[in-house]
Formats: C-alpha cells, structure tokens, sequence
C-alpha cells in the first residue's frame, strides 16, 4: 500500500469555537501528518496547481492582497460576498496561468482559466455550511468562468489512496482532505485556510 507522508500535514483545529464573520482568528501550527490520523467521513478534493485567489466581493487578488486585472467577463457572475481558490487552467498549465494573472491590464489569457471555489472565508459554521453558500450562489448565478470544486465523502483509506492515485495517473497533484467541520482560519503569512489534509 502506497505511504502518504511526503507532503502531508494537518490542522487540528476541531476544538476551537467558530469565530465571528467580522473577526479573523489565529491558525493552529500545523502538524505532521501520521497513518493513524482518521478521515473517514471527511471531505476530498482535487488539489489544483494555479494561483491562489481571493475575491473580497469586488475585486480579485492574490493570497498577499496584490490585485489582479482579470476581463470584466471573469469576474461578472461573481457573488457580493468573499470566495477563495484557485485560478486555475487545467492540469499542466500553471506556468501560463501564472503569466495571465501577473499582467497588469485585462488578457484574453482570462479566457482559459476558470476561478476554482473551495471556501467562503467569511461565512459562519464549518466547512460544508460555508462551501454550501457558494453552492446556492452558482445555482442562480451560473459563471462560466468559476465552479465550486467538487468534495466526495472519504469512505475509507482504500477509498482515499484509490483516489490519489488515480488523480496522480491523469497529471494532477494530489487530493486535499478536510473535516466537513473545519473551521476557516486566518493566518498572517496566507489569506487563510481550513482545517485540512493535503496529498500527494
């Protein structure tokens, strides 16, 4: 059976209190992942290589706040409320999706990446309650240019290596695993993150 170590930690922060929209809380150091960390039950998902990004309700920027010039067009169907993800191109493209996002005037480049969902930073609740205000949003306000990235429930470890490895085999990085109560939180390095796993 594979080993999963190599790049593997995790944030254990299923004792702290959820904090309030308006008030960022200080991460827990992650720690080193082991064997015997159980995520059956928890949430997976694909982890995409491109560039982080953040769209605060009016504009998009990356994890470091520096503003990005995407076209009109990627950004239209956008909520009024805070997202994070990736700006992703597809497997294997992140040098060019890199290129796209550093120019500093709108580029048809915009046109091949899409803005990958995977939090709702300043919802209240966990992580399925948070990612399920994108979901509605994107229901009604379909965009061709931003998705919710698709979590599947972890039935066991058979389930999450079979997973990994077939993500592997088609070019792409890795899986990222979260409890489906994790909580968002802010650090002063990142924008943030939630409590969660990653694979690869």
């Amino acid at each position: 059976m594979k080993k999963i170590g190599k790049a593997l930690a995790i944030l254990l922060l299923l004792s702290l209190p959820a904090a309030p929209e308006s008030h960022a809380a200080e991460p827990m150091l992650p720690q080193t992942y082991s064997e015997q960390t159980e995520v059956k039950g928890w949430l997976m998902s694909e982890k995409l290589d491109g560039v982080r990004g953040y769209w605060d309700g009016q504009k998009l920027s990356s994890k470091n706040v520096n503003p990005f010039s995407p076209l009109p067009e990627f950004i239209h169907e956008l909520p009024p409320f805070a997202l994070e993800g990736e700006i992703w191109g597809g497997r294997g493209t992140f040098e060019q999706t890199v290129s796209t996002v550093r120019r500093q005037l709108p580029h048809a480049g915009w046109r091949q990446l899409k803005f990958a969902i995977f939090d709702v930073p300043l919802a209240s609740g966990g992580f399925t309650k948070r990612l399920e205000k994108a979901r509605r949003w994107f229901a009604d306000h379909p965009s061709d240019y931003a998705f919710v990235i698709l979590q599947i429930n972890v039935r066991d470890r058979d389930h999450l290596l079979g997973e990994l490895a077939r993500i592997e085999a088609a070019g792409g990085e890795g899986l990222i695993v979260r409890s489906l109560e994790a909580l968002y939180q802010v650090s002063r390095a990142e924008r943030g993150n939630s409590q969660g796993q990653e694979l690869s």
